[in-house]
């Protein structure tokens, strides 16, 4: 029900999206023919592509979409209470439930397996990792961060293709 009216509301707003799942990335094929993302995506993952269709089962982990013109204001608002909206910024958003961030993951798990929050420690690059970043003990922004995430980390590392977590890792002693 969520990821249908989710749906719904993005296609009314003629918003480009993606949905990420464990197994499988979803697209409209009909918006992305071109886009070089998704070519990229289709090329290295292949049938782990798949088409947004109505009335699909989807097992998704996140949404991703472009405004494309549209109000983001009025996005959210039609979205309702129950979803948040991650402004990356050029056009591009995330959408999540209300209340469920990075953040709180890393609460739940440290509960879970009687972790103390000064012995966390978690790598971020944008938007969506911020409350992540400030909540851990030890925040680590990729170099190629954005610099709301650098800002948010106690450490900022090399780009991810510069061995950003190896040398993140070395600095905090754990390799």
């Amino acid at each position: 029900e969520q990821v249908t009216h989710v749906l719904k509301v993005l296609e009314q707003h003629n918003m480009q999206m993606e949905l990420e799942g464990p197994e499988y990335i979803y697209v409209k094929e009909d918006a992305f023919l071109e886009d070089p993302y998704v070519i990229h995506l289709r090329e290295e993952l292949g049938d782990k592509v798949k088409n947004i269709a109505p009335d699909m089962f989807y097992e998704i982990n996140k949404f991703s979409a472009t405004l494309n013109g549209a109000d983001l204001e009025r996005v959210t608002a039609d979205l309702g209470e129950a979803f948040m909206i991650i402004n990356h910024g050029g056009g591009l958003v995330e959408i999540q439930p209300s209340g469920h961030t990075k953040a709180t993951g890393i609460m739940r798990v440290c509960k879970m397996l009687g972790i103390d929050r000064t012995d966390t420690y978690a790598f971020g690059d944008s938007a969506n990792d911020l409350e992540m970043l400030s909540y851990v003990a030890h925040g680590i922004a990729m170099g190629n961060a954005t610099k709301e995430a650098k800002q948010a980390a106690e450490y900022v590392t090399e780009d991810i293709m510069a061995d950003g977590i190896m040398l993140g890792l070395k600095h905090y002693g754990m390799i």
